[in-house]
Parts: structure tokens; C-alpha cells; sequence
């Protein structure tokens, strides 16, 4: 009869460990993979664009305004926004992208001013080009209030809150 050897082997017990280490080296790395690949089904299809800074009341823009940053799809956007006496609104914007370059002119680009909340009607801002990835649009705003402009793109939509306050004078 051939006896069994109960002793401890030591080739069993790091044989063993090793394979634990590899499987949760697998486990890890799956759960990696996929939260990578879920990521495409999360992404946002909106994003915030900051206000950075005021710009002060002056003439044609007697309500005064806001400078905005922010990054919409490629396109990074430094922004103007003024608002005059009879509650007319500007924007002006230049979009760069990630190395610098200007976006092409046939960019779908189209803002939208809405008042959240308030059952009015969106309003259209046609952008129109002034230069090399420089864009500029005017609406008239009905009511003073907290509005909320939307640069859409074929992507991703950029939205930029500021509120016009009533004019004192």
C-alpha cells in the first residue's frame, strides 16, 4: 500500500495563491473594460458652459452681462454676453478646437434662449460668422428673468444660464 503524504506541500499552497491573484487581476480588468465601454452609453449629450466674470453696464449694454467659458463637443467657447436698456440680448463667441484650429464654416451650430419653467416660447438666435471661428447672434427678450441659452451642435449641446435684471433707473 502506498501512504498518502498529509504534509503541507508548498508547491500546492503558492500554486494556489497564484491562481487567486490571476483571477482577480481578470475580474479587475473585465470590470475596466466594461465600464469603459459603458461609458459610451453615459456620456452626456449636454453640458454647462460657466460664467467666468461680469462685463460692466456701458452703452448698448446698459443691463450689463457675463464672460463664459467652456468646452462644447471639440470646440472650446469664450464667450460674451450683453444685454441693452430694451432688454435686447448679445452674444458673442469664438469656438477654437483641441489644437487651436478654427471650426469649419460648415459647422451645424444653432442657439436657442428658453426662461425655464415659464410656458414661453424658445427663442431662435441665429448665429452669424464675423471671422475665423468667430460668431455673433441678437434676440429680444420678452421678460427679465433667469434664461438659459443652448449651443447646439450636431453632438453635444452647451447650455449657458444668466439672468437679466430689471433695468433701474
Amino acid at each position: 500500500m502506498t501512504e498518502r503524504d498529509n504534509s503541507p506541500n508548498p508547491n500546492h499552497s503558492s500554486a494556489r495563491q497564484i491562481r487567486m491573484i490571476v483571477l482577480v487581476i481578470g475580474v479587475l480588468s473585465l470590470a475596466l473594460v466594461g465600464g469603459l465601454i459603458s461609458m459610451i452609453f453615459f456620456v452626456a449629450d449636454e453640458v454647462t458652459v460657466r460664467a467666468v466674470g461680469p462685463v460692466p453696464p456701458g452703452p448698448g449694454a446698459e443691463r450689463g452681462g457675463l464672460v463664459f467659458k467652456g468646452t462644447v463637443g471639440l470646440w472650446e467657447i469664450n464667450g460674451r454676453q450683453t444685454a441693452d436698456a430694451s432688454r435686447r440680448v448679445r452674444f458673442d463667441m469664438e469656438l477654437t478646437g483641441p489644437s487651436g484650429q478654427p471650426p469649419p464654416p460648415t459647422l451645424e451650430m444653432r442657439w436657442v434662449l428658453d426662461l425655464p419653467d415659464s410656458g414661453l416660447p424658445e427663442i431662435p438666435v441665429p448665429p452669424s460668422r464675423v471671422g475665423t471661428g468667430r460668431y455673433t447672434g441678437i434676440a429680444q427678450l420678452p421678460v427679465d428673468g433667469q434664461w438659459r441659452l443652448r449651443i447646439q451642435t450636431p453632438v453635444v449641446t452647451g447650455r449657458f444660464m444668466f439672468y437679466v435684471d430689471p433695468l433701474n433707473q
